[in-house]
């Protein structure tokens, strides 16, 4: 059979590679892929071989009546981003034996062209049957699009409406944002789609749907691909509080990379905190010091502070460095030098060991408390208190 090209096979063949390229993308992403992206990778993948499929039928490269049975697979696309949010929202989700049920539209559609397909086999009839079948799997594809994008919306605006958008860690908020839209292209792919099966059907206009199929496909797999690279982030498995950075510094014994002003601005550029939210977590960030005196434990981290706030390490840095012009390491010596100088300046503590002192205020040796006091005040500890002592 000869081959032939046009430009609906050239679309469909980018669209193979394209979804290839989302495939290793979510596969290489993480050391441990979450049930969320695996859901993306079933879905790209699925997608990925219908547009090859469709790249090999425009070329005439070959041709079987087994393409007849892909027909349901758009009853599969939804389900699978139900679970992708199920599973954004809740990450210690399980698979649950009733979840099966979703794939009961796409068995029934299945089983409704296997009987079709060999109670016609042979007949002069197939293809008409075939074809009327597929008008109403295509109304049905609708129906169960819709129906599903409904849900799912409903489901993510009562998970945001619940924690509120300060209290959603920045790659669950990516997540939402990408599955949004994502559903949004989904929905008007749709209503092209189906407006044109609608005239065709009733022979207003004569459009080879098939044709297009992978053009349909190929601007949805592309609206996929694009937030996987626009939003990196969300295909992570777990949220870095720090881009690497060879330089170190302590924190009261424990080392935290300090990073420069241009990586902090690149890494907070897709960051959805507004003016407004960035003011309420700096509000939230030092009534929580001051009150709570997190700073006294020598082995705190940003990950156990965000935890002990119930606030995202990602956003809490975020503020640090923004809001505050410091970071992690900065901050949290910040106040540990002023609980020192506190103390220093009470005349109860003119007998107090300066180590202990030190201690109680986070610092965990001796060299560091040195080193970072003389820092901030340009005098040891010894000079500072023999300063006040005068």
């Amino acid at each position: 059979m000869q081959t032939h090209f046009s430009i609906w096979s050239v679309i469909s063949l980018i669209g193979t590679v394209q979804g290839g390229f989302l495939v290793v993308t979510l596969l290489l992403s993480a050391k441990k892929l979450k049930k969320a992206s695996l859901m993306l990778v079933i879905l790209a993948s699925i997608l990925s071989f219908q547009m090859f499929d469709q790249f090999a039928f425009t070329t005439r490269l070959w041709y079987g009546h087994y393409r007849i049975f892909f027909i349901p697979m758009p009853l599969v696309y939804m389900p699978l981003l139900w679970f992708y949010a199920l599973f954004i929202i809740n990450h210690q989700r399980g698979w649950k034996k009733r979840d099966w049920w979703h794939l009961l539209p796409f068995m029934v559609g299945e089983l409704t062209l296997i009987v079709t397909y060999f109670s016609h086999y042979g007949s002069e009839h197939l293809f008409a049957r075939i074809a009327l079948v597929n008008v109403w799997l295509a109304y049905g594809k609708g129906v169960h699009l819709m129906t599903y994008s409904w849900f799912i919306l409903k489901l993510l605006n009562r998970h945001v409406w619940q924690k509120g958008i300060l209290g959603l860690p920045h790659n669950n908020y990516l997540n939402i944002i990408w599955l949004k839209r994502t559903l949004l292209v989904a929905m008007m792919i749709f209503v092209v789609t189906y407006t044109l099966i609608t005239l065709t059907y009733l022979r207003v206009l004569q459009v080879n749907v098939d044709q297009y199929l992978g053009l349909i496909l190929g601007v949805f797999l592309y609206s996929v691909a694009y937030m996987a690279i626009r939003y990196p982030i969300t295909f992570m498995y777990e949220e870095p509080e720090y881009y690497p950075s060879p330089i170190l510094m302590n924190v009261g014994g424990a080392r935290e990379p300090v990073l420069s002003a241009e990586t902090y601005k690149e890494k907070y550029q897709t960051s959805p905190l507004t003016t407004d939210q960035k003011s309420h977590y700096k509000h939230l960030l030092l009534n929580h010091l001051e009150t709570h005196q997190a700073f006294t434990n020598n082995e705190l981290t940003l990950k156990a502070l965000s935890e002990q706030m119930g606030v995202s390490a990602y956003h809490l840095s975020q503020v640090m460095n923004e809001e505050l012009g410091k970071n992690f390491y900065e901050l949290i010596n910040h106040y540990r030098v002023e609980a020192v100088k506190t103390s220093l300046a009470n005349p109860r503590a003119h007998q107090t060991n300066l180590l202990s002192i030190a201690y109680d205020a986070g610092f965990n040796s001796k060299s560091s408390f040195n080193r970072i006091f003389k820092k901030s005040t340009g005098l040891t500890p010894s000079e500072y208190r023999k300063k006040l002592a005068k």
